[in-house]
């Protein structure tokens, strides 16, 4: 049973603790009272880096209360570093080697994928849609129906 419903909305999120480009180890307890766009990614997808742009933008506009989190599932963390040494993404990267599970237990089968996750800590889309997809509708929806609007 926990393994058909582990991401079903309102369940726990799958736990994890990450390295950034710092090496600074980040969870998701870091950004509890947010809520927190996590995506997977691969540095070498078209799909993911023609997001990262839109990705960017949302950041920009929402940081106050929305935490975007990307985990890169690059074969090095260096592949992490030199792509945000190259552009100006001013959101949370993590590098996916310390905890390369987290790809199972995500359930993660295309990239980029994505989920969001409230600010109690407990998933509401999974997946949730892309910001091509109209994200940013979906968030403020749920927004309002949560009473956060």
């Amino acid at each position: 049973k926990a393994e058909i419903t582990k991401l079903l909305s309102g369940s726990d999120p799958p736990p994890f603790k990450l390295y950034d480009k710092d090496s600074t180890l980040i969870g998701l307890d870091d950004f509890r009272d947010k809520y927190i766009y996590l995506m997977f990614c691969n540095s070498y997808s078209y799909y993911c880096i023609r997001e990262f742009e839109l990705l960017n933008d949302l950041n920009s506009r929402h940081n106050s209360y929305l935490a975007i989190v990307t985990i890169l599932v690059d074969d090095n963390r260096q592949s992490m570093k030199d792509l945000l040494k190259a552009n100006n993404y001013n959101w949370t990267f993590l590098h996916y080697s310390s905890h390369p599970e987290i790809i199972n237990e995500y359930e993660v089968k295309a990239y980029p994928s994505y989920y969001l996750i409230g600010p109690d800590g407990k998933l509401i889309a999974s997946p949730a849609p892309s910001p091509l997809e109209g994200f940013e509708q979906y968030l403020f929806k749920t927004m309002r129906g949560r009473g956060d609007m």
